[in-house]
């Protein structure tokens, strides 16, 4: 049923994702991803009802949206054609690999000692973090790398 779901509520997002995406900053929309996956696991961890479980995963079309098609499509624009490929590897390895091959391993972990409850609750309580982190870094211009710096750059306007 979730994913039933999550896939008719992903087609506006496949149909207007460019409309959209000239609605708000990528940092926005990074934002909000960050915002509606923190809801959706800190509900995930406290609720018990069938009902509740399915609209809390939900909002898991958050996560595709905004880290999957919105980062795509600023990094088609932003980065030079002859890069494109190579951006899009990266951001895929780092965002879909290697974070859910070691947040898998690390969740199954601690959830072996307590519950899957708890692991949604720190999910999404670092998710919360993530964002305040997010809005202080874009607010102030702060950058960690001038690779980051290039890459997420806004597109020139055409």
């Amino acid at each position: 049923i979730i994913t039933t779901l999550c896939v008719i509520l992903e087609l506006p997002f496949l149909f207007f994702g460019n409309k959209l995406m000239k609605k708000a900053s990528i940092w926005r929309w990074m934002w909000i991803g960050l915002i509606l996956n923190a809801v959706r696991f800190l509900g995930l961890s406290v609720v018990k009802a069938p009902v509740l479980i399915v609209c809390f995963g939900a909002l898991s079309v958050g996560l595709m949206a905004c880290f999957e098609f919105f980062p795509a499509i600023h990094l088609n624009k932003a980065v030079p054609k002859e890069l494109r490929g190579t951006v899009q590897n990266t951001y895929n390895l780092i965002a879909f690999g290697v974070s859910r091959i070691v947040g898998t391993l690390i969740g199954g972990q601690i959830a072996d000692h307590t519950s899957i409850s708890f692991v949604f609750g720190i999910q999404g309580a670092i998710l919360l973090i993530a964002a305040v982190l997010l809005a202080v870094t874009v607010m102030t211009g702060f950058w960690i790398t001038s690779y980051a710096v290039f890459i997420l750059r806004k597109p020139p306007r055409s």
